[in-house]
């Protein structure tokens, strides 16, 4: 990789707070029905349902109110990002989980493994933050391992820049897992 200008890393901290984690999503009773879930939406997964309910209870005060939360912290995130180029971190928090490991039947339980999953791509996908993920390495079986490149709000193209040289340099062009052919 040849840099175009001189760039120094550095280990920071993020400008919000873990320390409030958020509620507790709500418990499904085993009776969607009284809710006004008609049958064929029972053919869905209990998070899937979780949500049906959810969206059907929120007002359009409450969705715009949560927009403004998203907003404020989308502002937040983008004076921080001001400071730096881009920052990167991992996709992932843990290995590649295998398909069908996810339970989609334990609302609860579904939501703790996703913030433990993947608790760096919520920020940006809630602030519309410009990011994208990389293949960088393989694990034991093979499956790739990802970074997340973070930059600023209009910067895309240092992002694509960076994500060529990238790819590049890592000699990804071509290559699948085990048991995943072209095409």
């Amino acid at each position: 990789m040849k840099p175009h200008r001189n760039y120094q890393a550095v280990s920071l901290a993020m400008p919000w707070s873990r320390s409030s984690p958020a509620a507790p999503p709500p418990k499904l009773p085993t009776a969607l029905p009284k809710w006004g879930v008609t049958a064929p939406v029972m053919i869905l997964k209990t998070v899937t349902q979780m949500y049906v309910h959810v969206g059907s209870q929120t007002s359009a005060l409450q969705i715009l109110d949560a927009n403004a939360v998203f907003q404020r912290a989308a502002i937040t995130v983008a004076q921080f990002q001001q400071h730096y180029h881009v920052i990167l971190s991992p996709v992932f928090a843990q290995p590649v989980i295998e398909l069908g490991k996810v339970d989609l039947s334990d609302v609860a339980t579904y939501t703790a493994n996703v913030l433990t999953y993947s608790p760096f791509t919520a920020l940006y996908n809630q602030t519309g933050q410009p990011a994208m993920s990389l293949p960088l390495g393989t694990d034991s079986k093979g499956l790739p391992i990802g970074i997340m490149i973070a930059g600023r709000y209009g910067d895309e193209a240092l992002l694509y820049a960076l994500a060529g040289q990238i790819e590049a340099a890592a000699h990804w062009a071509g290559r699948r897992p085990p048991g995943h052919g072209v095409g």
